[in-house]
């Protein structure tokens, strides 16, 4: 990694290095700046008391379930499954009443996505968990509300037309159900 920081962007920088480096169990060379144990811990440290990561103080579904997505492999470690149980809890609460999540204060179904493909990494069904159904609608029925009559998926309710972005992010979160279904890794483990 060449720059000072990996936190310059957030904890993104944290997230995406951590799964990165599991897409393919790579090797993390002897004296770099980062390891698996430090890059984790500093992502640890990024939860907010109410089970949420966000940026800065502000609680955020996708960066929670993005999180939570990085951590899944590490949750046979009790400190790592705590941090991943209040995660869950969080995203259970902040699921609005019709199985959707918000994100940046308006339902959208990239953030749907984030939450299913979280779910999926950690060995929870997006279909049948009663944590993550509302009012008999659950995540991944919600995610089906976004999907327009050309079989892409929109960006917002009201948007009426698919979105690469959302579409991109459905496809991602369904072919973590498939594989969860099927008892595989998550989204972006490719050792299997």
């Amino acid at each position: 990694y060449i720059n000072e920081d990996l936190a310059n962007q957030g904890i993104n920088g944290f997230i995406y290095a951590l799964l990165a480096l599991d897409c393919g169990n790579y090797e993390i060379p002897a004296g770099s700046r980062y390891t698996r144990e430090s890059i984790i811990e500093s992502l640890i440290a990024e939860q907010h008391d109410d089970g949420s990561f966000g940026f800065g103080s502000r609680s955020d579904v996708d960066m929670t379930a993005m999180a939570l997505h990085a951590l899944a492999p590490y949750s046979d470690e009790p400190e790592i499954k705590k941090v991943i149980d209040e995660g869950i809890a969080f995203l259970s609460a902040a699921q609005n009443g019709d199985g959707s999540f918000s994100g940046m204060d308006s339902k959208t179904s990239e953030s749907i996505s984030q939450v299913i493909i979280a779910l999926c990494a950690n060995g929870i069904d997006p279909k049948t968990d009663e944590r993550f159904i509302k009012h008999g609608t659950s995540v991944y029925d919600a995610l089906f509300d976004f999907r327009q009559s050309d079989k892409t998926f929109s960006h917002t309710l009201d948007a009426k037309k698919g979105d690469a972005l959302a579409n991109d992010q459905a496809m991602m979160a369904l072919m973590a159900l498939i594989n969860f279904e099927n008892g595989k890794s998550g989204a972006f483990i490719f050792t299997d």
